[in-house]
Order: C-alpha cells, then sequence, then structure tokens
C-alpha cells in the first residue's frame, strides 16, 4: 500500500519557471538546463521503480515515497523509497545512470563510463549507508527500537553494467536492477521472517514519517546568483511564447493565436498588472 506517492520535485517545477523566464543569452542558463535534465533524469528513475513496486504485497507493506527527515543533529536526510513490513525497513535509493559503473572501493567512488568519457560520482552505497544511520537515530529518537534497516541501491536502468574493485559479495547485496528488486525482496523475507512490530504498529510509524516529512523549498535565484531584475517580465503568448508587458503587444505577438487563447491572454495579462 502507498501511502505516500511520488510528485514532480519542487525543484524541477521552479527550475522550469526559471528558464521560462531567464534570458537565453544568460550566463547561468547552461548550468541551470544542464541541472534541470540532471533532476529530470533522476525524477524519471524513481518513476519507472513504482512499477515494480505495484507488485508487492499491499497488506503486508506499506509504501513512502520520497521523505525528508530532519535527524536528532538537525541535518535534513532524504530517502527516495522507504517500505515499511513488519519484519524491517527497506529503504530504496535510486539511480537513472546508464554505461559501465564501476564501485571503487579504495577511493570511494562511482565512476561511469560511457561512449567513451569517465565521469566520477559520489558513491551510493555511502549514500544510502549515512541515510540508513539517520533514518536508525530519527527511529531511536521517536520510540522505534530494535527495527532492522536494509539499505539497497537500485538501478533503474536496466542496460547499465556493474562492476566493482572489491568486496562483490557485499556490492551484490546492496546494488540491484530494479528488475530483481521484487526476487531479492522474498530472499530477504526468508532471511529476516520473524515480525517485531504488528501492522498497527507499522501504519503509526508510517503516519508518524508523513506528518514530519519536510517539503525542500530553495530559493532558486539565490542558488544560481541571480536578481529578479535579469528576468523577463509581463505575459506569456501560449501560441509563440514571447513575452509582452503591453496589452496590444501581447494580442500582436499572438495574432496567429485562436480568439480563445488571445482571450487566456488578455486576462492574464490583466492578473499580472493588478
Amino acid at each position: 500500500m502507498i501511502l505516500k506517492e511520488r510528485t514532480v520535485p519542487l525543484t524541477i517545477r521552479k527550475l522550469e519557471a526559471l528558464l521560462r523566464r531567464l534570458p537565453k543569452e544568460h550566463n547561468q542558463r547552461l548550468r541551470i538546463e544542464d541541472d534541470l535534465a540532471k533532476f529530470k533524469a533522476g525524477f524519471h528513475g524513481e518513476k519507472s521503480l513504482d512499477y515494480h513496486l505495484s507488485f508487492f504485497n499491499k497488506e503486508r507493506y506499506i509504501i513512502i515515497q520520497d521523505l525528508r527527515l530532519l535527524d536528532n543533529e538537525k541535518r535534513f536526510f532524504q530517502i527516495d523509497t522507504i517500505i515499511l513490513s513488519p519484519s524491517f525497513i527497506l529503504i530504496i535509493e535510486v539511480k537513472n545512470l546508464v554505461g559501465i559503473l564501476y564501485f571503487d572501493q579504495s577511493f570511494n567512488q562511482l565512476i561511469r563510463m560511457n561512449e567513451g568519457k569517465e565521469e566520477a560520482f559520489m558513491n551510493p552505497i555511502i549514500q544510502v549507508e549515512r541515510q540508513k544511520r539517520q533514518l536508525r537515530s530519527w527511529l531511536e529518537q521517536n520510540k522505534f527500537m530494535n527495527y532492522p534497516i536494509i539499505p539497497w541501491v537500485v538501478l533503474s536502468n536496466s542496460k547499465s553494467i556493474i562492476k566493482a574493485s572489491s568486496n562483490v559479495i557485499q556490492i551484490a547485496n546492496t546494488v540491484i536492477h530494479s528488475d530483481s528488486l521484487y526476487r531479492k525482496l522474498e530472499e530477504l523475507e526468508k532471511k529476516l521472517h520473524i515480525n517485531i512490530f504488528t501492522s498497527k504498529e507499522i501504519r503509526k510509524l508510517a503516519k508518524l514519517l508523513i506528518k514530519q516529512n519536510q517539503l525542500l523549498d530553495q530559493n532558486i535565484l539565490e542558488k544560481y546568483n541571480i536578481s529578479k531584475n535579469e528576468l523577463l517580465t509581463g505575459v506569456i503568448c501560449d501560441n509563440c511564447k514571447l513575452y509582452s508587458s503591453s496589452e496590444l503587444r501581447v494580442l500582436g505577438i499572438a495574432r496567429n493565436a485562436s480568439t480563445f487563447q488571445k482571450m487566456l491572454i488578455y486576462i492574464r495579462y490583466m492578473i499580472f498588472i493588478y
């Protein structure tokens, strides 16, 4: 049962809105477009996981997506997906990466090799282990003791190839393809089959997690050091995607638009100026 579903992150909506108002020649535009593409790829990877989650037993598992909590040291941590069962908690960090993914345990980094290029990323195993520690702290603070927490890194792209420098068994137990999610869950249930909490208790926990969820709401202009004065103002024409600060110019720009579209533009303009 999914108690909290994944929605388009506020950051993506803010970046899209910012790009609509940012001049095409602005020196931060390429950086913002690149960041937006990465956020969208990540969100697409998380959404693709939902198909595999749909096979989970709705009576036994409670699924909470896109959760951001504060630990007892007042540090935020975000988890893509939490799955609660009477026997354990499963936390999932989703990565949407294509290519050869090499887990370098000596330097604790993930190296992606794709189309002749190498790119280094933070090791997602370290990331999900840190989430585990912070969640453990949060659970103890809220009187949920001795609850086994299993951290997984799930690769949403089935074409990605996993390699490792060492600790291959450990990595194989933590890093999986999304196609293997249900099978790995069945294996986990055989190992951790003793119920620690009742269904009523895990529903109580799920409601508390959702209640304490805190939405990430960044100041996008501050992040990219952009002044409000640098943004395009006025009303946008849905037909030609151009702006105007004048009612007559709006209707002129939208001369190829339908009468209904022109009416919408005019209404938006009136709302904008008042």
